[in-house]
């Protein structure tokens, strides 16, 4: 495979890497068209229309921006968490098969992506077609990397035949059968956008009705590709740089959430830590906050803030109750 420059930007520091080797119906126009002074918005709260359809052991009912899962409940909600799905070449997509293949082995109830789901409308349908076969739901929420119309334009062909494939730039709250999910799309600020002047950003009122969102549902998991700005020395959201890259609105925004999955900073990839970040939270242990670095999932090794590569990651989440911990997963293991 040719060797490729890749270019991820960090708080105003690019940071070169190297590869080896919903759910809008037809009624639902995206709302990305919206301007923002600098960028485009992908986050809607005002989705009208309906859908209702069955996949698998699941049966969906949308409404509007909120979308009920009805299936198997046992308590125990069991999701597989993926980020970071931008490069799309051969290494990339056997990447992602693999890690979802091991999700349905180890049978969760739903997938979430934060964020990275191609840089164009093809590499969103060459990483959408593995997701494509799965049975449960896949909640997309975008991210800093696509370019809104051409992920949108990608999903509407991928759900011909997935519907389970869920677009959370308009799906904002998806209650499954054992949890809740909440998701805040779009990237954190407009001269970080990978995808440029044709992806989606956040604004000061998409933070602010996602802070009304979550402040309802403490114990719901809040899936984002950005990340809060954490202070603690075991914070998820520290870049190359060793500065946080972390957005402080969303910081206040989950002020009273315990869980949630963010991508984006993939320096810090596989790193999770309560709240506030001062306190790391090691794989396997039981925990009652949990916010998850997920890292990237394609095969494009990135560089690692302890000077590592990393590449092939995700993890799987558990959440019981108010308890939740996590497993990463990385291909080859």
């Amino acid at each position: 495979m040719a060797v490729l420059l890749y270019a991820l930007i960090r708080t105003g520091t690019w940071i070169l890497a190297v590869v080896a080797g919903c759910c809008s119906s037809s009624e639902d126009p995206p709302g990305a068209e919206e301007h923002d002074e600098e960028f485009l918005r992908c986050a809607v709260l005002d989705a009208s229309g309906s859908e209702s359809f069955a996949r698998g052991r699941y049966r969906y009912e949308r409404d509007g921006h909120e979308l009920d899962v009805q299936g198997p409940k046992d308590g125990l909600a069991k999701v597989g968490a993926l980020a970071g799905l931008e490069d799309a070449g051969p290494a990339s997509i056997a990447s992602i098969v693999e890690l979802a293949g091991r999700m349905r082995v180890a049978e969760v109830e739903a997938i979430v992506v934060a964020g990275g789901i191609g840089t164009d409308e093809a590499s969103a349908r060459a990483v959408l077609a593995p997701l494509a076969r799965l049975d449960v739901p896949v909640l997309l929420v975008p991210g800093a990397s696509e370019p809104i119309e051409a992920f949108r334009a990608a999903l509407a062909s991928a759900r011909e035949k997935a519907p389970n494939l869920v677009d959370m730039g308009v799906v904002r709250v998806a209650r499954l059968p054992d949890l809740t999910v909440v998701s805040l799309p779009g990237g954190p600020r407009a001269h970080e956008l990978l995808a440029g002047e044709d992806g989606c950003g956040l604004t000061t009122e998409d933070v602010a009705e996602f802070g009304l969102l979550v402040r309802e549902r403490p114990g719901a998991l809040v899936v984002s590709a950005t990340p809060p700005r954490q202070r603690g020395s075991a914070a998820i959201d520290i870049g190359r740089s060793g500065v946080g890259a972390g957005d402080p609105s969303v910081t206040r925004a989950l002020a009273k959430t315990r869980f949630g999955v963010f991508g984006y900073v993939y320096e810090s990839g596989g790193r999770a830590a309560d709240r506030s970040g001062h306190r790391a939270v090691a794989e396997g242990a039981w925990s009652e906050e949990l916010f998850l670095n997920v890292g990237a999932a394609d095969a494009l090794p990135r560089v690692s803030n302890d000077g590592a590569l990393a590449a092939g990651m995700a993890a799987l989440v558990e959440i019981r109750g108010r308890r939740a911990r996590h497993s990463v997963l990385r291909t080859g293991d």
